[in-house]
């Protein structure tokens, strides 16, 4: 392992789709153990995201063919206050996920020729020399769950959509749901799981699934473009989310 990989703290992930029925009765076991996490103002809030990708798609695609080490980058908001924006790179390198993330003004975000040496020059070079560019923009509402002890968080991520626009801003767009009366678990950690979470959640969730909402939600948008028909034929019925 290089240097740089060694001093990076890489997190684990298990996620999980669930139907939406269980989710009072996954909350109700997890609020016996954990706490809401403190930007859930005690209940929910909406997770806004604008993904970027290349002009070959390479985080897509990345994903699609199960590359061992990838990235993908977006910018977050959260409860639509787009006044200071989260620009994140997420890296994924066998099973362990790394994230790089800086909060910026969006007159910081739209001055490309700033000068910066970290990840916000990483960013403006590769939309420069790759043609990085807004791809999809996706909202969804976000219950996250904290253990005491440790590093473990768990989310509910609920009512998952891609929005008819690519202005990280805008409140008054189409959305398209992208999945039917289901919603996203993960079980996020870094040094350990305690058993008494994955005990709570053994007879509520069904099967770990390696489900990419960046890339379900590009699945969607090629749906209302081209047709399902097109896009099944192009990239089968489950590749999006099977990698």
């Amino acid at each position: 392992m290089r240097n740089e990989d060694m001093k990076k703290k890489y997190r684990h992930e298990l996620k999980y789709v669930i139907g939406n029925n269980a989710i009072p009765v996954i909350r109700s076991r997890l609020s016996y153990v954990m706490h809401m996490d403190e930007n859930s103002y005690g209940s929910e809030y909406t997770v806004r995201s604008l993904y970027y990708d290349t002009a070959d798609d390479k985080s897509l695609y990345d994903k699609i063919d199960g590359v061992d080490k990838r990235e993908k980058w977006r910018l977050r908001t959260y409860n639509y206050d787009s006044s200071l924006v989260k620009l994140e790179c997420k890296h994924k390198k066998g099973n362990g996920i790394f994230k790089e993330s800086i909060t910026l003004s969006n007159g910081y975000i739209n001055n490309k020729n700033k000068a910066d040496d970290g990840l916000f020059g990483r960013f403006t070079v590769l939309q420069k020399n790759q043609n990085l560019s807004k791809v999809c923009l996706i909202d969804y509402e976000r219950e996250a769950f904290v253990y005491p002890y440790g590093t473990v968080r768990v989310t509910l991520d609920k009512n998952i959509r891609v929005i008819n626009s690519l202005d990280i801003s805008s409140n008054d767009d189409i959305a398209f749901p992208i999945l039917d009366s289901c919603s996203v678990l993960e079980v996020k950690w870094t040094e350990y799981i305690p058993s008494i979470i994955k005990e709570l959640l053994l007879d509520v969730v069904d099967y770990e699934t390696a489900f990419s909402k960046y890339a379900l939600c590009r699945q969607k948008m090629n749906e209302n473009w081209l047709g399902k028909d097109v896009v099944r034929a192009r990239y089968g019925d489950t590749r999006y989310i099977s990698s």
